[in-house]
Protein backbone atom coordinates (compact mmCIF):
# COMPACT_ATOMS: atom_id res chain seq x y z
CA UNK A 1 0.00 0.00 0.00
CA UNK A 2 1.36 3.39 -0.97
CA UNK A 3 2.80 5.91 1.89
CA UNK A 4 -0.53 8.39 0.78
CA UNK A 5 -3.01 6.01 0.59
CA UNK A 6 -1.44 4.66 4.00
CA UNK A 7 -1.94 8.34 5.61
CA UNK A 8 -5.79 8.15 4.28
CA UNK A 9 -6.53 5.04 5.50
CA UNK A 10 -5.26 5.96 8.81
CA UNK A 11 -7.52 9.19 9.09
CA UNK A 12 -10.45 7.07 8.34
CA UNK A 13 -9.56 4.95 10.84
CA UNK A 14 -9.26 8.18 13.08
CA UNK A 15 -12.72 9.40 12.27
CA UNK A 16 -14.48 6.34 12.56
CA UNK A 17 -13.47 6.45 16.39
CA UNK A 18 -14.29 9.82 16.79
CA UNK A 19 -17.78 9.08 15.61
CA UNK A 20 -18.13 5.82 17.19
CA UNK A 21 -17.14 8.00 20.76
CA UNK A 22 -19.53 10.57 20.15
CA UNK A 23 -22.72 10.16 23.07
CA UNK A 24 -26.01 10.78 21.87
CA UNK A 25 -27.61 13.80 21.04
CA UNK A 26 -23.86 15.23 20.47
CA UNK A 27 -22.90 17.88 17.80
CA UNK A 28 -20.16 17.73 15.58
CA UNK A 29 -17.64 20.43 15.95
CA UNK A 30 -15.24 21.69 13.32
CA UNK A 31 -11.74 22.11 15.03
CA UNK A 32 -10.76 24.26 12.02
CA UNK A 33 -13.23 27.31 12.85
CA UNK A 34 -11.85 27.05 16.50
CA UNK A 35 -9.62 29.48 18.16
CA UNK A 36 -5.79 27.64 18.56
CA UNK A 37 -5.72 26.54 22.18
CA UNK A 38 -1.80 26.54 22.50
CA UNK A 39 -1.47 23.99 25.91
CA UNK A 40 -4.71 23.64 26.80
CA UNK A 41 -4.76 20.20 24.90
CA UNK A 42 -6.63 19.00 21.93
CA UNK A 43 -9.55 20.77 19.73
CA UNK A 44 -12.68 19.59 20.63
CA UNK A 45 -14.42 16.88 18.18
CA UNK A 46 -18.15 17.54 19.37
CA UNK A 47 -20.17 19.30 21.90
CA UNK A 48 -23.04 17.71 23.83
CA UNK A 49 -25.66 19.49 26.44
CA UNK A 50 -24.15 20.73 29.72
CA UNK A 51 -26.59 21.22 32.78
CA UNK A 52 -25.22 24.35 34.94
CA UNK A 53 -26.72 26.47 37.91
CA UNK A 54 -26.80 30.09 37.93
CA UNK A 55 -24.02 31.05 40.05
CA UNK A 56 -25.99 34.37 40.86
CA UNK A 57 -29.74 33.11 40.73
CA UNK A 58 -29.86 29.55 41.81
CA UNK A 59 -32.04 28.85 38.93
CA UNK A 60 -30.80 25.53 36.30
CA UNK A 61 -30.47 25.92 32.76
CA UNK A 62 -28.55 23.75 29.99
CA UNK A 63 -25.79 25.22 28.05
CA UNK A 64 -26.80 23.69 24.86
CA UNK A 65 -24.28 21.87 22.35
CA UNK A 66 -25.68 24.29 19.53
CA UNK A 67 -24.49 27.26 21.73
CA UNK A 68 -21.37 26.00 22.27
CA UNK A 69 -20.24 25.26 19.03
CA UNK A 70 -21.82 28.93 18.42
CA UNK A 71 -19.48 30.06 20.97
CA UNK A 72 -16.27 28.06 19.87
CA UNK A 73 -16.59 28.49 15.91
CA UNK A 74 -18.62 31.76 15.27
CA UNK A 75 -17.86 33.92 18.85
CA UNK A 76 -14.18 32.29 18.39
CA UNK A 77 -14.15 31.79 22.20
CA UNK A 78 -10.71 30.31 23.47
CA UNK A 79 -10.04 27.56 26.63
CA UNK A 80 -12.73 25.21 27.78
CA UNK A 81 -15.12 27.72 29.96
CA UNK A 82 -18.26 26.52 31.24
CA UNK A 83 -21.66 28.53 31.64
CA UNK A 84 -21.99 29.94 35.27
CA UNK A 85 -24.93 31.95 34.61
CA UNK A 86 -28.51 32.40 33.10
CA UNK A 87 -29.26 34.19 30.48
CA UNK A 88 -30.94 37.03 32.40
CA UNK A 89 -28.41 37.21 34.62
CA UNK A 90 -25.88 37.49 32.23
CA UNK A 91 -27.56 40.62 30.80
CA UNK A 92 -27.62 41.98 34.06
CA UNK A 93 -23.96 41.14 34.89
CA UNK A 94 -22.99 42.94 31.90
CA UNK A 95 -24.99 46.11 32.64
CA UNK A 96 -23.38 46.31 35.70
CA UNK A 97 -20.02 45.57 34.61
CA UNK A 98 -19.97 48.18 31.19
CA UNK A 99 -20.35 51.10 32.34
CA UNK A 100 -22.32 51.96 29.37
CA UNK A 101 -25.54 51.78 27.60
CA UNK A 102 -28.94 52.31 28.92
CA UNK A 103 -28.74 55.62 30.96
CA UNK A 104 -31.81 54.30 32.94
CA UNK A 105 -30.66 50.35 33.42
CA UNK A 106 -33.59 49.99 35.80
CA UNK A 107 -36.37 49.37 34.65
CA UNK A 108 -39.08 47.74 37.61
CA UNK A 109 -38.93 46.47 40.70
CA UNK A 110 -37.19 42.54 38.52
CA UNK A 111 -34.42 44.45 37.26
CA UNK A 112 -33.52 45.92 40.73
CA UNK A 113 -33.54 43.04 42.26
CA UNK A 114 -31.40 41.33 39.87
CA UNK A 115 -28.80 43.85 40.71
CA UNK A 116 -29.16 43.29 44.09
CA UNK A 117 -28.58 39.22 43.52
CA UNK A 118 -25.55 39.51 40.77
CA UNK A 119 -24.02 42.43 43.19
CA UNK A 120 -23.84 40.59 46.48
CA UNK A 121 -23.60 36.44 44.87
CA UNK A 122 -20.06 36.19 45.87
CA UNK A 123 -20.40 37.08 49.27
CA UNK A 124 -23.19 34.77 49.73
CA UNK A 125 -21.44 31.44 48.63
CA UNK A 126 -18.38 32.52 50.72
CA UNK A 127 -20.59 32.69 53.70
CA UNK A 128 -22.19 29.58 53.25
CA UNK A 129 -25.56 30.41 52.07
CA UNK A 130 -27.49 29.02 49.18
CA UNK A 131 -30.78 30.22 47.09
CA UNK A 132 -33.98 29.72 48.01
CA UNK A 133 -35.87 31.61 45.37
CA UNK A 134 -37.43 34.79 44.09
CA UNK A 135 -40.81 35.68 45.42
CA UNK A 136 -43.28 38.18 44.79
CA UNK A 137 -44.62 39.67 48.14
CA UNK A 138 -48.33 40.50 46.42
CA UNK A 139 -49.37 42.22 50.07
CA UNK A 140 -47.44 45.06 48.93
CA UNK A 141 -46.20 44.44 45.85
CA UNK A 142 -42.54 43.79 46.54
CA UNK A 143 -40.25 41.21 45.42
CA UNK A 144 -37.76 39.06 47.47
CA UNK A 145 -34.74 36.84 47.28
CA UNK A 146 -34.18 34.34 50.01
CA UNK A 147 -31.01 32.88 51.23
CA UNK A 148 -30.05 30.01 53.71
CA UNK A 149 -27.63 27.85 55.54
CA UNK A 150 -28.19 25.72 58.61
CA UNK A 151 -28.16 28.19 61.32
CA UNK A 152 -29.89 31.34 59.35
CA UNK A 153 -32.11 32.49 56.70
CA UNK A 154 -31.27 35.68 54.94
CA UNK A 155 -34.18 37.84 52.97
CA UNK A 156 -33.38 40.69 50.97
CA UNK A 157 -36.57 42.51 49.66
CA UNK A 158 -37.79 46.04 48.19
CA UNK A 159 -40.40 47.28 49.75
CA UNK A 160 -42.31 48.77 46.88
CA UNK A 161 -44.47 51.27 48.69
CA UNK A 162 -41.85 53.20 51.05
CA UNK A 163 -39.25 52.37 47.77
CA UNK A 164 -36.73 51.03 50.46
CA UNK A 165 -34.61 48.25 50.05
CA UNK A 166 -34.12 45.72 53.38
CA UNK A 167 -31.96 42.95 54.58
CA UNK A 168 -33.74 40.51 57.37
CA UNK A 169 -32.25 37.42 58.72
CA UNK A 170 -33.62 35.04 61.20
CA UNK A 171 -32.24 32.10 63.33
CA UNK A 172 -33.28 28.72 64.36
CA UNK A 173 -34.88 30.70 67.10
CA UNK A 174 -37.20 32.57 64.90
CA UNK A 175 -35.04 35.36 66.11
CA UNK A 176 -35.44 38.87 63.53
CA UNK A 177 -32.73 41.03 62.86
CA UNK A 178 -32.45 43.34 60.09
CA UNK A 179 -29.11 44.12 58.51
CA UNK A 180 -29.10 46.81 56.03
CA UNK A 181 -31.87 49.44 55.26
CA UNK A 182 -31.46 51.89 52.06
CA UNK A 183 -33.93 54.01 50.96
CA UNK A 184 -34.05 54.83 47.08
CA UNK A 185 -34.90 58.82 47.93
CA UNK A 186 -37.19 60.63 45.70
CA UNK A 187 -34.76 59.65 42.33
CA UNK A 188 -35.85 56.03 41.40
CA UNK A 189 -33.87 56.37 38.20
CA UNK A 190 -30.50 56.70 36.70
CA UNK A 191 -27.48 56.20 38.50
CA UNK A 192 -28.46 57.31 41.56
CA UNK A 193 -30.41 54.38 42.00
CA UNK A 194 -27.70 52.22 40.65
CA UNK A 195 -25.59 54.05 43.54
CA UNK A 196 -28.01 53.53 45.96
CA UNK A 197 -27.87 49.03 45.39
CA UNK A 198 -23.98 49.48 45.73
CA UNK A 199 -24.59 50.92 48.91
CA UNK A 200 -27.00 48.35 50.28
CA UNK A 201 -24.94 45.66 48.40
CA UNK A 202 -22.21 46.57 50.67
CA UNK A 203 -23.69 46.22 53.83
CA UNK A 204 -24.90 42.90 52.76
CA UNK A 205 -21.47 41.86 51.94
CA UNK A 206 -20.15 43.33 54.82
CA UNK A 207 -21.91 41.76 57.01
CA UNK A 208 -22.03 38.17 55.34
CA UNK A 209 -17.90 38.86 55.67
CA UNK A 210 -18.40 38.68 59.38
CA UNK A 211 -19.91 35.51 59.41
CA UNK A 212 -17.36 34.05 57.66
CA UNK A 213 -15.00 31.72 59.70
CA UNK A 214 -11.57 33.64 60.31
CA UNK A 215 -8.26 31.40 59.71
CA UNK A 216 -6.50 29.93 62.48
CA UNK A 217 -3.41 31.96 62.59
CA UNK A 218 0.05 30.41 62.22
Amino acid sequence: MSEKRQGMSRRQSERNVEHRAMPAGAVMADPSKQVPNNSYGAPLLFHVDQPFTCIDCGKSEIWTAHQQKWYYEVAKGSGYPTAVRCRDCRKVHAQIHSGKGDPDPIKHEGTLIKYVQSAIAPAIAEAGFVFVCKTKLPVRGSVALDYSRDDLALTCWYDRPIATLIAETMDTSANCSEVARVALNASRRGSRIVDRIAEFSAVITQYLSSLCPSEPER
